[in-house]
């Protein structure tokens, strides 16, 4: 990676002045073993430790050279360049090396909210600005990560952009210059999977005129998505059922129904959905709504039924006019007239002459009764663990309905890239007045990022083969899914020690490595040699001084 920035910037290695890939470099090992990168005390964080070791390639880096003059002449420099540019060589370089899954791409954004005044900003620079806060802080400006990473979970794609953009219009940029990111040909297959926000009448357009496949949601707003979940209702018996797609015991069950319809002139293919897990909230929602609407028509109700009238049909249009009025949703109204005799007031005043007979006259009431409708109510809340994808990808044999599925599920894997980028420790991480160094610095968390889920994606690979025993994971368990900080966990308690010997310096483990941080360091690819290293005397290093 240092290589490759150093040889994207033009830099060559130079005793006198630290190249930016090195400092780079610095950056993401800060990152990744503190959490909070503050410019002006990185020199502190590098200044206990072996730094031979954490950068082989210049074994005499003094710390003071990691100082925050370079490092935010480091960020200078890709930002004149190109942070985008640099992101996408390095990401080319990895999508070689590790031979990445691109079958697929998944792409989404995320905010980053900031404290900052960030006034007078460049117009060529992504703004530091409000915008649709998805850190729910919408009293702080922000700025807006693009992510797009491969079927394994590793960001190959990624832009900085500004706070105000949304999601919609950022998905048509994105599209039509994802190939080049990603160094494809036009000819190259290619399935972009997005969230709903893809799904608009320009970004239709946009991927059929880069021949981008694709897999999304169809947003609500589309009054199809209604009439394919009515459909798919009706249809029950030809569900499918897709089984499970994560693991674990708590995993929901899908059901799909497959149709193809057109949308804006266009066929595509549309998969509806049914979940065993219910999203919470829109049951919730639904309940919320129908006790509402009950209060208000019990409240007007109420009010039509103290209403007294001597002409029936007069009572009959009341309610009529009533009706009219109202649009219940999940409950049913009926009314029927009821005749009551009673006493007719008296005219004039004082008690009645005896003998007198009262005067009787018939006046009409309405008896209207609610209760909810409960086939239309079971229908909606069945509703709420359903949604509708669509895609472009009609070949059926090619890509059946449960893989569409499975691949629109593995946005969890751009999740926890958002996860990462939006780490509470690092709030301190961006204390920076420069947006074009705010922009740059967003490259070098995403580069982190990087770096932390290839770590991931290595050891898991190698687990899942056949006859591979788990690892200890967290609180020791055993597993073959280990998650990075799991990995890191478990490596942390290595100590390396120092030791002088006539002007050079011995640099090992102080103690022998347990047999799981030996397996670990193997399926990562290395072994407990990088903890070694014999050279001259580093200069400067209190670590290294006497006393």
């Amino acid at each position: 990676m240092v290589d490759t920035i150093n040889t994207t910037l033009g830099e060559k290695v130079d005793d006198a002045m630290l190249e930016t890939g090195t400092v780079v470099a610095a950056m993401i090992h800060n990152l990744l073993g503190e959490g909070a990168v503050r410019l002006y005390r990185i020199s502190d964080f590098f200044a206990d430790k072996p730094l031979p070791l954490f950068f082989p390639w210049r074994p005499q880096l003094d710390p003071l050279q990691l100082n925050d003059d370079r490092a935010g002449l480091a960020l200078d420099s890709l930002w004149a360049a190109g942070p985008q540019k640099v992101f996408s060589a390095v990401s080319q370089r990895v999508v070689q090396r590790y031979a990445l899954d691109l079958k697929a791409l998944h792409g989404d954004t995320t905010s980053r909210s900031f404290y900052g005044v960030y006034d007078d900003q460049d117009s060529t620079v992504p703004q530091v600005t409000y915008g649709y806060s998805k850190e729910h802080r919408p009293d702080l400006k922000q700025i807006l990560f693009g992510v797009g990473t491969s079927r394994d979970g590793v960001p190959v794609v990624a832009e900085v952009s500004s706070g105000n953009q949304s999601d919609m219009t950022w998905n048509t940029r994105w599209v039509k210059a994802v190939r080049q990111q990603l160094g494809f040909g036009e000819d190259e297959p290619l399935v972009y999977v997005a969230e709903s926000a893809l799904v608009t009448n320009d970004n239709l357009e946009a991927v059929a005129e880069a021949h981008i496949d694709f897999i999304s949601r169809l947003p609500e707003r589309y009054g199809l998505a209604e009439q394919l979940m009515e459909a798919a209702l009706a249809a029950r018996k030809d569900w499918v059922e897709a089984g499970t797609i994560a693991e674990g015991e708590k995993a929901a069950r899908y059901h799909l129904w497959e149709t193809e319809s057109e949308l804006n002139g266009r066929a595509y293919r549309f998969l509806v959905v049914h979940s065993s897990s219910l999203d919470e909230r829109r049951p919730r929602a639904l309940e919320r709504s129908a006790a509402k609407e009950a209060k208000m028509l019990e409240e007007a109700l109420a009010e039509l039924r103290r209403q007294e009238l001597v002409c029936a049909p007069d009572v009959q249009r009341a309610w009529e006019r009533f009706m009219a009025k109202q649009s219940a949703l999940w409950h049913k109204l009926t009314a029927k007239v009821e005749g009551q005799e009673q006493k007719v007031k008296r005219a004039g005043p004082g008690r009645p002459r005896k003998g007198e007979e009262p005067q009787m006259e018939t006046v009409h009431r309405l008896e209207a009764q609610m209760e909810r409708d409960e086939e239309r109510y079971e229908k909606e809340r069945e509703k709420c663990g359903m949604f509708v994808l669509i895609s472009s990808l009609r070949d059926r044999e090619e890509w059946s309905g449960r893989e569409i599925l499975a691949e629109y599920e593995g946005q969890a894997g751009v999740e926890r890239i958002f996860r990462f980028i939006k780490n509470p420790a690092w709030v301190g991480a961006f204390c920076l007045k420069s947006t074009e160094r705010i922009a740059a610095f967003g490259y070098v968390v995403l580069l982190s990022a990087m770096v932390y889920t290839l770590l991931e994606r290595e050891v898991r690979q190698v687990l899942a083969e056949h006859g591979e025993k788990p690892v200890e994971g967290l609180n020791r368990k055993l597993t073959h899914r280990p998650t990075s900080y799991a990995i890191q966990t478990a490596l942390s308690p290595i100590l390396v020690i120092g030791q002088r010997k006539r002007g050079q310096l011995e640099l090992r483990p102080s103690g022998a490595l347990s047999q799981n941080q030996q397996r670990l360091l193997r399926l990562t690819g290395f072994d407990d040699s990088v903890y070694y290293w014999r050279g001259k005397m580093p200069p400067l290093n209190p670590i290294y001084q006497p006393g």
